[in-house]
């Protein structure tokens, strides 16, 4: 597939090696920077709904000048530059995903690999993953859809998505970047209660609500409690206080960037 690349600009982030991802439009256009960290997803999605410019750490969504973020399937394109294996492992991260997704009753991750990629990424490839438009619906869900994506490049081929998980946490699995395991053991929670519960019932029928404008919370709160972490561990119930939460929230050691 032909995609329609973007400029790569500086952000500042938390990590400067590793999974990369950016969003793509159902035209094929790349969406923004491509970025270690995946929060800014969140971000881009609530200044697209809300019709307004979101702007933080130095990555910006603008409506009207950048390309309309596809709200029919979820489209993350993955890259990693200093992994020559890294297509290697797109059908581990499938199998991964993929499972949960059964689980979740939704339709299940394809992945396409991607034609003519930028210099810098030539050594690795990059692959577009196109995922069901659910997987939007909450900035918390949309975070643990890209952990999980993110990770399954450090699952195995046929092993269960559950022991791939428990295996990070445990040490026994190195974990895709360096916070991971922290991120995936503090998550969990909200993990499983959507697992169990659903999409709609944890987080309400209404996608909108679920990033409000900035009029009603700034971005730096949906960028750092709008994710899977602040959601497990009941730290975005301030801003999102309609979302049903686990009965025994985690415990993460600071504010989590997941």
């Amino acid at each position: 597939m032909k995609i329609q690349w973007s400029p790569q600009i500086d952000t500042a982030q938390i990590y400067s090696q590793g999974i990369e991802m950016a969003l793509c439009s159902a035209n094929g256009e790349q969406i923004g920077p491509f970025v270690y960290c995946k929060d800014f997803f969140q971000d881009a999605i609530r200044g697209f709904l809300n019709k307004e410019v979101s702007d933080i750490y130095k990555y910006t969504y603008t409506p009207g000048k950048d390309a309309d973020i596809d709200l029919e399937a979820t489209r993350i394109l993955m890259a990693n530059s200093g992994d020559v294996k890294f297509l290697d492992k797109v059908p581990a991260i499938l199998d991964f995903i993929n499972q949960f997704e059964v689980e979740l009753g939704v339709t299940p991750t394809k992945a396409i690999i991607c034609d003519e990629v930028p210099f810098a990424y030539k050594g690795c490839g990059i692959v577009l993953f196109i995922g069901d438009k659910r997987m939007m619906h909450s900035s918390a869900l949309l975070s643990a859809y890209t952990l999980l994506l993110r990770n399954g490049t450090m699952h195995t081929l046929g092993e269960g998505c559950h022991y791939t998980v428990s295996a990070i946490i445990l040490g026994k699995i190195k974990p895709a970047q360096q916070n991971d395991k922290i991120y995936l053991e503090n998550g969990r929670p909200g993990i499983s209660l959507i697992l169990a519960k659903g999409i709609m019932q944890v987080f309400g029928n209404d996608m909108k609500k679920n990033y409000p404008s900035a009029k009603q919370m700034p971005t730096s709160k949906i960028h750092h409690f709008g994710g899977i972490v602040g959601f497990s561990s009941g730290k975005s119930k301030e801003y999102f206080p309609d979302w049903e939460y686990p009965a025994e929230l985690s415990k993460p050691p600071a504010v989590c960037f997941s």
